[in-house]
């Protein structure tokens, strides 16, 4: 049981995916929203036992701002029923630089997965 919570803490401590988690089928539900063009600069980790953490870069159409609030709604019904409901969502309207590394291409750190679409 020692050894779990030992794995357990270093895997928070690390910001590691969580067990249980599959990225790739989070970020597709994520992309099956119609508004949603492009998911990037995603990044799931645990706060605590038990407690996942969300945050991503969403880019959609050019498009009023309370159509904007329920898209990030409809993306946080889409987390919550993969059991995440603590979540940093930045909307985006437009592409990022050609230069930023982190908003570019599909790349695993130790920390983080960071996936374009």
């Amino acid at each position: 049981g020692g050894l779990r919570v030992v794995r357990e803490a270093l895997a928070i401590f690390l910001e590691m995916v969580p067990k249980g988690y599959d990225i790739e089928e989070i970020n597709d539900s994520i992309m099956s929203i119609p508004e949603v063009i492009d998911v990037h600069d995603l990044h799931l980790w645990s706060i605590s036992h038990g407690n996942p953490s969300f945050s991503a870069h969403i880019r959609v159409s050019d498009t009023n701002l309370s159509k904007v609030d329920i898209i990030r709604k409809e993306i946080e019904s889409v987390l919550a029923d993969f059991g995440i409901h603590h979540t940093v969502i930045q909307i985006e309207c437009t592409q990022c630089e050609d230069n930023n590394t982190f908003c570019n291409g599909t790349y695993k750190s130790d920390n983080h997965t960071h996936h374009s679409s």
